[in-house]
């Protein structure tokens, strides 16, 4: 089924990209873009938002992630940042938020591109297949910064 090795993309930081992507899982959110449940979409759009790869690119002024790290890009793409929602650790409910395989391709593509900032880095104790899952949306913070 959709998942391991199913031609889906890669992990990014900021204008960067990504390659050599193992994993992208599905859930039923992407389900519900793709049967029209969910308004608006960007259009076209690739499905996607589980996704573990490996950084191929990174992009000017990009510190905190380097080529060859292992990432994931979760539901949660973008954020202002600077709302009360973004400066309290509630991102999620940031009204200018933007959401990978909704409103920015996903992790079906050849390559994904997301912020540095939401390209978290994966902890070698998880294989891809492990990791995926724990891109999804609906996993609460738990003060480690990868999840």
């Amino acid at each position: 089924g959709p998942g391991a090795n199913s031609g889906c993309g890669s992990c990014s930081a900021a204008a960067s990209r990504a390659s050599n992507a193992k994993v992208c899982g599905i859930c039923r959110t992407d389900l519900h873009i793709i049967e029209g449940e969910l308004t608006d979409p960007a259009l076209p759009l690739i499905p996607g938002h589980q996704v573990v790869g490996v950084v191929s690119q990174v992009g000017t002024g990009v510190s905190d992630r380097t080529v060859g790290e292992r990432v994931g890009i979760a539901w949660l793409q973008q954020t202002c940042g600077l709302c009360e929602f973004c400066t309290s650790r509630r991102e999620n409910l940031c009204e200018r938020a933007r959401f990978t395989g909704y409103q920015a391709d996903g992790g079906y593509a050849e390559y994904a591109l997301a912020p540095a900032a939401f390209a978290y880095m994966i902890p070698p104790v998880f294989s891809d297949e492990e990791a995926a899952p724990l891109r999804d949306h609906r996993l609460p913070r738990i003060g480690l910064e990868w999840i």
